[in-house]
C-alpha cells in the first residue's frame, strides 16, 4: 500500500508554472473531495509573507493563480504550502518556487 501521510489521500499538489516566475505563477493541485484550501508563502527564513484562501472548492482538479505584485511580495524564492480541511481533516503539503532572475 502507498502511504500519504502530508495529504491523507485528500489531495495531489503540483509544482506550481511558470517556475522559475516572473510577476505571476499558478498553482495547480487535485482535490478527492470538496474542500476549503488556503496556500501560503513563506520565506526562506519560514516567514509567512502571504495567504490566499479559496472557500468551497470541489472536487477534481483546480489551480491558483498567485499574483505577487497584488500579494505584496518582492520576486525570491519562496516555500508554498497547501492547506485542505474538509470533512476528513486538515492535511498540508510544500513545495518550492523561485522567481526567474
Amino acid at each position: 500500500a502507498e502511504l500519504e501521510p502530508e495529504t491523507g489521500g485528500q489531495f495531489k499538489l503540483k509544482q506550481n508554472y511558470p517556475n522559475p516566475y516572473s510577476g505571476e505563477t499558478t498553482v495547480p493541485f487535485n482535490l478527492t473531495n470538496a474542500s476549503d484550501v488556503k496556500i501560503q508563502l513563506f520565506d526562506l527564513s519560514g516567514k509567512q509573507v502571504a495567504e490566499v484562501v479559496r472557500k468551497g472548492l470541489g472536487s477534481g482538479d483546480q489551480a491558483i493563480t498567485l499574483n505577487m505584485k497584488e500579494l505584496g511580495v518582492p520576486a525570491s524564492t519562496y516555500a508554498y504550502q497547501l492547506e485542505v480541511v474538509n470533512e476528513n481533516g486538515v492535511f498540508r503539503q510544500s513545495k518550492l518556487m523561485t522567481a526567474a532572475q
